[in-house]
């Protein structure tokens, strides 16, 4: 039975991701109307400014990293790659200033998956056991970043959109 109390790629990943960037941008903000808005979800133009979305958008396998390891598990990949979405939103009715802060927001975001020590010791933490196989995060990288801008109704929208790869091993 699936109660939901239980957590598993990738939603463990997103749920660590989004509580970094809470400690980061959340809870080091000067008031409340200041803080980052982080969404588990994608973002829409309903949003307000300064918001990040986490959430995850693919698993595929390592096609290199089939293996026989007994009949059990015959046929199952070593090697899976989940692609978790971070988007960074910025809504600012001068359209230079908008440009300013997404550039920072985004490159800011970015950074802290390449240089955050917590991270650094938080992701290869992340472990789950189902059905006696154990999935561990084994590496991550930013696979791309895409920026977005757009003027609707007089105001400016910036939205980046990164793809940060997961590969886990299963043993």
């Amino acid at each position: 039975m699936i109660t939901g109390d239980e957590v598993a790629f990738p939603v463990n990943v997103v749920n660590a991701l989004a509580a970094r960037y809470k400690q980061l941008y959340v809870d080091t903000a000067p008031t409340p109307e200041e803080a980052t808005d982080i969404k588990l979800r994608p973002l829409n133009n309903q949003d307000r400014s300064e918001t990040m979305g986490i959430y995850p958008g693919i698993w595929t396998p390592n096609e290199d990293s089939y293996e026989m390891r007994g009949m059990q598990y015959a046929g199952e990949p070593t090697l899976g790659r989940y692609l978790i979405m971070i988007q960074n939103f910025i809504k600012e009715s001068d359209r230079e200033r908008g440009a300013a802060k997404h550039s920072i927001f985004a490159t800011r975001t970015r950074n802290v998956l390449y240089r955050d020590p917590v991270l650094r010791v938080a992701l290869p933490q992340l472990v789950v056991t189902d059905l006696g196989v154990t999935e561990r995060v084994k590496r991550w990288e930013v696979r791309s970043q895409r920026y977005f801008s757009n003027e609707l109704g007089g105001t400016w929208v910036y939205l980046s959109s990164l793809e940060c790869l997961i590969e886990t091993e299963t043993t």
